[in-house]
């Protein structure tokens, strides 16, 4: 879309006059999630026993509720928190020329604020995806400029987030977002409103300002000033556009959940909102059962109430004959009540030949019914439980009872890592955008190198089940790469281990031969090789090699690779040189001593 395009697309949209179709679902469903979420208000999520309670009581009903939703969300959400590990986690961000690789990670560590990308991601991500995954991420440019309108160096990203309430409407065609156009309803003089849309598309944006005695005293001079129809009425807009030169849309949605009809995104919490909506009822409950005591003890016959007042008559049915007003004495019940009806089923006394009610026969509550209170309280206190396993496919924080195997510890996070790969995936994509435009907007894009590589597994398993897991590989014979990466994870594990102690290791394993092949494997490749071959060296004196290399250049696994791969070439010669003179048994016998 071209600028000329933009301007005339921008017109027709203000013309229309309506949001996108789906704007009132998306925004009432981001309402709902937020109030779920952050305790909001869910007064309208409370059923109303028509057949129990007034209006008046529901009321009280009302004001007794406290919500427990944003606590049991803390708890079900926990495994989020794995996202934040670095483990296992790759990025790469570097420019050919060191000084303009200085200044995008210094961009990108304070991206937002005092934010790194990585944290501004994350944060919001996290918000998006349980209470608004219709939102998007915008990342433009800001920066000082001097009296020629120039920036007087690199801009920097200004990155924000656009809520559903705030998006107008959508463009994409097959699947690919085109344009982002909000509304903004903004406050002028004398609590006079006025309408501001912006458009985003590749390479530009576009912003139109309704004109109105809310704002006239503030319009700049510069900008077009042009008259739309909308329905019945003609505004008045200022337009401004800006050349942002992105290359691409300069927005992102944070959704990847599609929804039913392809039309947005849903929730993560959705799929367990009836749950929700049962934990709102069953905790209103709760706090009506404690504090009103609300069930029948017993069952009495009354009298009908007798009251009379002068001028208004007298009590029939709980109402005054002459002014039908409530009767104060029995408060609308029309008998002569012995106590509350919070305490018993009153019946009023059937006049001659009515038949009696058997009151033997009906059910009652000799004592308070704990076991009712209890049940609302099991209800209450399991919904964390039974919302986390309908969310992630597991609860991790019950330990199987009995013996594990390898292969259902692998099950047990396996739908777990799904998710969170998932996840990390959308992250990495808006990782990689926002790195992108950051480069473009500051000039610096050639030479620029950046990539986001989301995991697959996030180490969630305890100790125990990782020594397990690292027996089941070694006797099954898995390839060096997969016990390899298990022994990082037992290692991170460990206590006093630092993330120097990881970044040592790791360094030497990258140098490790034949990582993909299992201990068989190994022992037929080497015994194909020459003596001093260098791969045969590497393998059988592994551990001697990178003993001395590492006590030679203790700071050896932050070099760069280059500088690492020499001195290892150098010590693999020396050990080469040695051969001849050492006393070694057959490989096939002595292959594995010093490699695993």
């Amino acid at each position: 879309m071209t600028l000329t395009e933009g301007k005339i697309f921008l017109r027709e949209l203000i013309a229309r006059g309506k949001h996108h179709p789906k704007y009132k679902k998306q925004v009432e469903e981001a309402d709902l999630f937020a109030a779920i979420v952050y305790d909001g208000d869910l007064k309208k999520q409370l059923l109303s026993y028509k057949k129990r309670e007034t209006e008046e009581q529901k009321k009280q009903r009302e004001d007794m509720f406290f919500s427990p939703t944003g606590a049991v969300t803390n708890e079900v959400l926990v495994n989020f928190n794995n996202l934040e590990t670095k483990q296992g986690k790759i990025q790469v961000l570097t420019h050919s020329d060191i000084k303009m690789q200085d200044l995008i990670r210094q961009m990108i560590d304070r991206f937002n604020g005092d934010r790194t990308l990585d944290r501004f991601l994350l944060d919001e991500c996290r918000k998006a995806w349980t209470t608004d995954p219709n939102s998007f991420l915008v990342c433009l440019f800001s920066g000082e400029r001097d009296v020629f309108n120039a920036f007087k160096e690199k801009p920097r990203p200004r990155a924000f987030v656009v809520p559903s309430s705030d998006v107008y409407d959508v463009g994409r065609i097959n699947g690919e977002y085109k344009s982002l156009c909000t509304l903004e309803i903004m406050q002028g003089e004398n609590d006079k409103r006025y309408k501001k849309y912006t458009l985003y598309f590749t390479d530009y944006v576009i912003i139109a300002t309704e004109i109105n005695a809310g704002n006239a005293d503030d319009i700049d001079g510069e900008g077009r000033i042009e008259e739309i129809s909308v329905g019945n009425l003609s505004e008045n807009y200022q337009f401004f556009d800006f050349n942002i030169q992105s290359g691409e849309v300069p927005f992102m949605p944070f959704g990847y959940e599609i929804d039913s009809d392809g039309e947005g995104y849903t929730s993560f919490l959705f799929p367990v909102l009836n749950y929700y909506l049962s934990l709102i009822n069953d905790a209103a409950e709760l706090a009506l059962t404690k504090a009103l005591h609300v069930f029948v003890k017993g069952y009495a016959y009354a009298d009908k109430c007798s009251y009379t007042r002068k001028g208004d008559g007298r009590c029939d049915a709980g109402r005054l004959s002459s002014t039908n007003v409530e009767c104060p004495r029995c408060k609308g019940t029309g008998m002569q009540l012995p106590t509350t009806v919070q305490d018993l089923t009153v019946f009023t006394l059937p006049e001659e030949g009515d038949a009696l009610v058997p009151l033997r026969e009906m059910i009652y509550y000799p004592t308070f019914p704990f076991e009712i209170v209890n049940y609302l309280t099991e209800m209450v206190d399991g919904a964390a439980k039974k919302i986390e396993t309908a969310l992630w496919g597991v609860y991790l924080k019950e330990t199987p009872a009995g013996n594990i195997t390898a292969t259902e510890i692998v099950k047990r996070y396996g739908s777990v890592y799904a998710k969170l790969s998932r996840m990390e995936q959308h992250i990495a994509k808006m990782w990689e955008k926002c790195v992108r435009l950051t480069g473009k907007y500051a000039e610096i894009s050639e030479g620029l190198r950046y990539q986001f590589v989301a995991r697959d597994n996030f180490s969630m398993e305890e100790l125990g089940e990782l020594l397990l897991l690292l027996k089941a590989a070694k006797d099954a014979f898995a390839p060096h790469a997969t016990i390899l990466a298990i022994e990082n994870q037992i290692m991170e594990k460990q206590d006093g281990v630092t993330d120097e102690d990881i970044q040592r290791a790791n360094a030497v394993q990258k140098f490790r031969p034949f990582i993909d092949k299992n201990e068989m494997q190994i022992a037929e490749i080497i015994l194909g090789l020459s003596e001093k071959d260098y791969y045969r060296v590497l393998w059988i004196f592994f551990g001697e090699i990178f003993s001395e290399i590492t006590e030679e250049n203790p700071l050896f696994h932050k070099l760069d690779y280059l500088s690492k791969k020499a001195i290892v070439d150098a010590k693999v010669a020396q050990f080469s040189e040695k051969v001849g003179f050492m006393s070694i048994a057959e490989p096939s016998n002595q292959i594995f001593e010093n490699g695993i």
